[in-house]
């Protein structure tokens, strides 16, 4: 978080039912802060419309100030594209759009109401990352186009997509936030703030008050933050683009794009080459045309039905949302992605449990992550068991342990199939399959899975969990 600064609210100014509690972001056109709903009791994001070098505030007051008289019809014409873009965005009720609630007007600006989103913006992630793979670019890419055609269909523009205004929640989802219509519309009546334009990322109209701009535009910006996400940084900037492009020069956009054909299927970087062409006519026009080119990626239907909630499984809601906090837990916000994939390959639970196990980067968390799911029910639609919870004709294995030559029972297999997990993964499942056919009794059967293993500490492991 950021600290106030003199022209900021105050931490623990209070805006009618709102106290600012710190300061999420500063932009050239306004503030963006963290604040505490204290009627309904929730954290929201409150946008100030502030624009820079036309506003100010004397240090300990509210009310904004204009520095000069000749800038009060800009200042004023951008505060009442603010709020048109305010009334516009209420509209919207879509996942992958942030949820503006209200709009207030005092202290001679006006602020924005939306929902607060935790989580990281997709530049924080590629600052760590540097690039992302195309399973990745798909989750992502498919949700904000899905935002994006709401948007245009309301005829209305983004205009300021880029990677710090995409924001990843912590369950994985993308939500488009920091909409620039009003900074453009205010760019357009004041050419000292075309700077506002972030380079790499504005298509070539947005440089200039007299060309059309449409969903091409935006197209564009998404096209660039993709070919960022693909190159690790973004391309060059669409001006010096037309001037290579009207001198017939070669244009470094294209070349690296076609230099990630080992890593990137031809069909994607064909989608992303036609969004980032400098000639608006060259581009897709409508949000539909780049859908319709995505479903002839290979991965396309695998990929969508990740970001969809499941219409038909075999797995109980109440079995998967208590898995997916558990997988949570051990790898983080991908781990919904994770469940919604394996969800649609996996026959039982074991399975299902073979798959995730394989996504977990350590032993100690694997180990982690299958303890708390020892209690899983072994019927992929019944209710959990608790732990605790026991039908009078149930053991434990400590208690069946006690007789060594008994024959293989249910509760044996399953501690089996935990215990291998941990040591080899998915590969457990055949092993012990294997075993149960083989053998009868419980000797043969840990016998005949050591034989298997190969590693003296993971047969040293396996024993050890098999005989808690």
């Amino acid at each position: 978080m950021l600290e106030s600064t003199n022209f900021s609210l105050a931490n623990g100014f209070k805006l009618d039912s709102y106290e600012i509690q710190s300061i999420l972001g500063i932009g050239g056109f306004g503030i963006t802060y963290k604040s505490y709903d204290r009627v309904l009791k929730q954290v929201v994001a409150i946008k100030e419309y502030f624009p820079h070098g036309i506003a100010y505030r004397t240090v300990g007051k509210a009310e904004v100030v204009i520095n000069d008289e000749e800038n009060q019809a800009v200042y004023q014409y951008g505060l009442e594209r603010f709020l048109e873009e305010a009334r516009i965005l209420a509209k919207f009720k879509h996942p992958n759009i942030i949820r503006v609630m209200q709009f207030i007007q005092k202290n001679n600006t006006a602020y924005l109401v939306m929902d607060f989103e935790s989580g990281a913006s997709l530049a924080q992630l590629l600052k760590k990352i540097k690039t992302l793979d195309e399973l990745q670019i798909v989750n992502f890419f498919i949700p904000i186009l899905n935002g994006l055609k709401v948007i245009h269909e309301h005829s209305f523009l983004h205009r300021d997509i880029k990677p710090s205004n995409i924001l990843i929640r912590e369950n994985g989802t993308p939500v488009l936030i920091d909409f620039g219509s009003a900074r453009q519309a205010l760019n357009q009546q004041n050419t000292m703030l075309t700077a506002m334009v972030t380079p790499g990322y504005a298509p070539f109209e947005q440089y200039f008050n007299d060309e059309k701009q449409g969903a091409w535009t935006d197209l564009y910006s998404l096209g660039a933050t993709v070919f960022h996400c693909m190159v690790g940084e973004a391309p060059l900037v669409s001006t010096k683009r037309m001037g290579l492009l009207r001198e017939e020069k070669v244009d470094p956009t294209g070349l690296a794009l076609r230099k990630l054909g080992s890593k990137y299927s031809a069909e994607l970087v064909n989608v992303i080459d036609k969004t980032l062409q400098v000639d608006p006519k060259n581009r897709y026009q409508t949000v539909s045309a780049v859908l319709d080119a995505i479903k002839k990626i290979s991965s396309y239907q695998a990929q969508t039905t990740l970001l969809v909630e499941p219409q038909e499984t075999i797995f109980s809601k109440e079995l998967i949302r208590s898995i997916t906090a558990n997988l949570a837990e051990e790898i983080g916000p991908i781990a919904d992605t994770v469940i919604r994939k394996a969800i649609y390959k996996a026959k039982s639970i074991e399975e299902l449990k073979g798959l995730l196990i394989n996504t977990i980067p350590t032993e100690g968390r694997r180990s982690n992550f299958l303890k708390k799911l020892a209690y899983l029910p072994s019927s992929m639609n019944g209710s959990l068991v608790e732990k605790n919870s026991r039908t009078p004709n149930e053991t434990t294995y400590e208690e069946n342990s006690m007789h060594e030559s008994s024959s293989l029972d249910q509760a044996f297999i399953e501690q089996a199939k935990l215990a291998l997990l941990v040591a080899l993964g998915p590969i457990a499942n055949v092993l012990i399959k294997k075993a149960t056919n083989q053998t009868t009794s419980r000797a043969d059967f840990i016998a005949q899975i050591t034989k298997q293993m190969t590693k003296e500490k993971q047969i040293k492991d396996f024993l050890k969990r098999m005989q808690r």
